[in-house]
């Protein structure tokens, strides 16, 4: 899976950035003020697809996100590897980037961030970008919610059934008809893979669908799922899930981690020697720590307990796991650079990691060769950095795509 990943996207409609002056010419601008943006949604690093839309095919530091509109407070943003979403306070959508298929952007060719008036009548809730789709969770006047997919269905995860394989797509919002809309068992919380889906209820059940064929779906086979499906192997009671390029995790309400999907890092830490996990599995080395959040890379894995501990284990290669070295490791490590940052937020990438403090301020580590770390040079950081150029600024939350980061700056710091 994962050695797929690595390869170019051929056939790919690119849309170029409507701003295309050299970075240079862009920082210039912005210290003379004539990029005037103190809160909104900045992006670093490859800008290929207009993923970051930035005012370069790459950033080194962090800049602003080009032509949302000021007046919206954006408080949710995710990404993936061509494209990104925002999702404003009063709930309206933005997209921009780049796709194969129309209805992953919805935006006609243009290259700039657009809100689709599809979703006029309704609140996003929630968002979340796979490799060429999104799945989202809207909520109408009447209070229901319903959860609504676009973009690849070649191995089904948009979850609506019928026909998978090649070039098959969603080109509109479709709603995931297993999730009718009800007030009594209704989905809290969606997360995407690079090719698969999950979705928690509010009674505690998790289902999943799309790409199985690292185990990622939890159903004990590699099977493709077109339609959503509950995973049997979960306790009733959990309360938090996540999903990364080909695993997935699961979190219950006593703060017990269940990991599932590819172990060929070691990144599921369930003790195992096996490439792949195909039913969820406890993290028995995390036993009697109450794990608050789980965050899942394309090869490595963070978790931060209760009292904001940070553990990470799994690839490392790149130093994305904070431990000031490359080794991989097996099971979950206590970062101690992180320990008296009282880290709030997570994001994980294939070879880098971003993350936020209490304070606001954004650290990231791991792979930095297109500048996906904000800082003003390239190349790899092992220990956590904090982002300079987003110094005075507070940070709510961090979205990590293939290589790029997006930073959600929420006011300034006092």
């Amino acid at each position: 899976m994962l050695r797929r990943l690595l390869l170019p996207i051929h056939s790919r409609v690119v849309f170029q950035c409507s701003l295309r002056s050299s970075f240079s010419d862009a920082l210039k601008r912005y210290n003379e003020g004539k990029v005037n943006h103190s809160f909104g949604v900045w992006g670093a690093g490859d800008n290929k697809f207009n993923q970051i839309c930035v005012p370069a095919e790459e950033s080194v530091l962090p800049f602003p996100v080009q032509d949302l509109d000021k007046n919206d407070n954006i408080v949710q943003v995710h990404t993936c590897h061509t494209h990104s979403l925002g999702v404003t306070e009063n709930g309206k959508l933005w997209i921009w980037g780049s796709s194969r298929f129309p209805g992953v952007v919805l935006n006609d060719g243009e290259s700039k961030p657009v809100s689709p008036a599809v979703f006029a009548e309704e609140k996003i809730i929630h968002v979340q970008a796979g490799r060429e789709f999104n799945v989202l969770v809207a909520e109408d006047k009447q209070g229901l919610q319903k959860v609504y997919t676009c973009g690849s269905h070649e191995l089904g995860q948009c979850g609506i059934g019928g026909k998978t394989g090649a070039g098959c797509h969603v080109s509109f919002p479709h709603t995931v008809g297993t999730f009718h809309a009800s007030n009594d068992n209704y989905v809290t919380q969606i997360a995407a893979g690079f090719e698969h889906c999950l979705a928690l209820t509010s009674n505690g059940e998790v289902f999943s669908w799309g790409n199985g064929v690292e185990g990622q779906l939890g159903h004990g086979d590699p099977d493709e799922r077109a339609i959503p499906k509950r995973i049997e192997g979960l306790p009733p009671d959990i309360m938090s899930i996540a999903a990364g390029v080909d695993t997935s995790a699961a979190i219950t309400l006593n703060g017990e981690l269940y990991l599932w999907g590819s172990n060929e890092y070691q990144q599921l830490g369930v003790g195992s020697k096996e490439e792949v996990e195909i039913i969820p599995k406890q993290v028995k080395a995390l036993e009697g720590v109450r794990i608050k959040s789980v965050h899942l890379g394309g090869m490595h894995t963070i978790a931060m307990d209760k009292e904001q501990n940070i553990y990470g284990w799994g690839c490392n290669i790149s130093g994305q796991l904070g431990l000031n070295q490359q080794t991989e490791f097996p099971s979950p490590q206590l970062i101690p650079s992180l320990q008296d940052k009282k880290i709030s937020q997570i994001s994980c990438s294939l070879y880098h990691t971003a993350c936020v403090s209490d304070l606001g301020v954004a650290y990231t580590f791991g792979q930095g060769q297109e500048g996906q770390l904000g800082h003003e040079e390239k190349g790899d950081e092992y220990l956590p950095r904090s982002v300079d150029m987003l110094k005075g600024k507070f940070v709510k939350s961090v979205a990590c795509g293939m290589h790029h980061t997006l930073f959600l700056v929420e006011k300034t710091a006092t």
